[in-house]
């Protein structure tokens, strides 16, 4: 059996390409934001632990809850039931309505599709980045009360290898 293309269709080599490659990185674009996703789930789930069992307020775990919270809230629905009341869409879902869209269709993405793909991926870029300041900033200080605590440990991360392979 061969498996070739349409040698009539009006769809071209290079159309086939530059759509496959948009379909990549959307791809690529879904499983970062998963991840990213996975680790505030991890260190809020971890966060909201601490403060359950501790009991007193805490202004660096209180903190640390809210910005998670707001930061997962730009990512993904938190709110509605998907029938009455539905939240607005959030990155996960802009990415994931161009991803059918561009791998269901065999041309190459238009013009404004791509430019589209770039601002979803500048979206995700600056939900990382801001991520990586709450690592270096509340994240530390709270692995810090977490290492002093004996009751609670750091939660354990998984390498995106490693998250992505679940």
């Amino acid at each position: 059996i061969e498996v070739r293309y349409d040698s009539t269709s009006s769809f071209t080599a290079t159309d086939r390409i530059k759509q496959q490659e948009c379909t990549k990185e959307l791809f690529g674009l879904v499983e970062d934001l998963a991840y990213l996703v996975y680790q505030i789930d991890e260190w809020d789930a971890k966060a909201q632990a601490f403060k359950a069992k501790n009991g007193k307020p805490n202004k660096t775990v209180d903190a640390l809850i809210k910005e998670l919270t707001a930061l997962r809230n730009i990512l993904v629905v938190t709110t509605g039931d998907n029938y009455v009341g539905a939240a607005e869409d959030q990155l996960r879902e802009k990415i994931n309505e161009i991803y059918g869209t561009i791998v269901g269709y065999f041309g190459a993405p238009s013009e404004s599709e791509l430019a589209n793909v770039k601002g979803l991926k500048n979206q995700l870029i600056s939900a990382q980045k801001t991520f990586n300041v709450l690592k270096d900033g509340k994240i530390k200080e709270f692995s810090s009360i977490l290492t002093k605590s004996t009751s609670m440990a750091v939660p354990e991360i998984l390498s995106k290898e490693a998250f992505l392979k679940q």
